[in-house]
């Protein structure tokens, strides 16, 4: 990797890190909408400018490109997974990028 490619990928982590909220545990949720099965109420692990991370416990349905609509803040958003991490308890975190107002009424 060049120097300069090196300075321009710290200067993304840096951004990346410093566009990053991260919330205290069991303060921030969201619901995601399922047109099966009723919505369900998740516990966001941290937003960012770009995006919402979301804790999963238990099996995660959700794989990387699925698009899906939710409520955060009184907002109804949609969003697409860009990445499903396993932690040793049991949980996931999903990430979603690209978060815009799915034009439907908050709830």
């Amino acid at each position: 990797m060049h120097k300069t490619d090196l300075a321009a990928s710290q200067t993304m982590d840096d951004l990346r890190t410093a566009t990053r909220f991260r919330q205290e545990p069991n303060t921030a949720f969201a619901t995601i909408r399922h047109s099966v099965g009723g919505n369900l109420r998740v516990e966001v692990y941290d937003e960012s400018l770009f995006g919402i991370c979301l804790v999963m416990s238990g099996s995660c349905e959700m794989s990387v490109g699925d698009e899906i609509e939710l409520i955060y803040t009184s907002t109804p958003l949609h969003g697409t997974v860009k990445h499903v991490t396993p932690y040793k308890d049991g949980s996931y975190l999903v990430g979603l990028a690209t978060l815009t107002v799915s034009g439907e009424p908050a709830a």
